[in-house]
């Protein structure tokens, strides 16, 4: 490829070339001149030509075993179904997306007006925290899958109120998702 790109909303833009060029590709305008063949889409290699480094979090295997330890004491899902859940490995999304992220815990001083870039942003995050973030957002979407509408609401309810209220300790009777929140 050859390009030379610095920021994120000149790989968003790429990105979204990408994209845009190969739904056009596949868009099927005519009309196929044997109606008994199978239409046949091809995708093409999207990261094949990838100018950009990529890399993973070193600390990938601790934090993963940490999270997964830390989401299965809290319970939210049958031996069974934690199980498949620990399959997704969320913590590999994460290590991809932040692989300059410190492991511990950093106190951050500095100005809030400050624009940080996407490679400064992950050296400051701690990969645990994204780990467990992650493992909490798809718990939420599993536990609310099939659930009517005011039981979902009572969830998301709790998880905001536990991120809004950090201080109250579990209440009783805090429903699971706000626990996770609340950690």
């Amino acid at each position: 490829m050859g390009m030379v790109i610095s920021s994120c909303r000149e790989r968003l833009q790429v990105v979204y070339s990408l994209i845009l060029s190969t739904c056009k590709n596949l868009l099927h305008t005519g009309r196929r001149p044997h109606a008994t063949a199978p239409l046949v889409y091809y995708i093409p290699p999207l990261v094949q030509h990838w100018s950009w480094n990529r890399g993973a979090n070193p600390h990938y295997e601790l934090c993963k075993a940490e999270s997964e330890a830390w989401l299965g004491k809290l319970m939210p899902f049958s031996p069974r179904e934690q199980l498949a859940f620990n399959k997704c490995n969320f913590a590999r999304l994460c290590a991809v997306f932040f692989p300059k992220a410190s492991h511990c815990k950093q106190a951050l001083n500095f100005n809030t007006d400050l624009i940080l870039s996407h490679t400064d942003w992950c050296i400051l995050v701690n990969f645990r925290s994204c780990c467990d973030l992650m493992n909490t957002f798809f718990v939420i979407d599993a536990l609310t899958d099939n659930e009517a509408h005011h039981v979902v609401k009572r969830r998301c309810d709790a998880s905001i109120k536990a991120v809004l209220q950090v201080d109250e300790k579990d209440p009783e009777g805090e429903d699971i998702i706000g626990k996770i929140t609340r950690q």
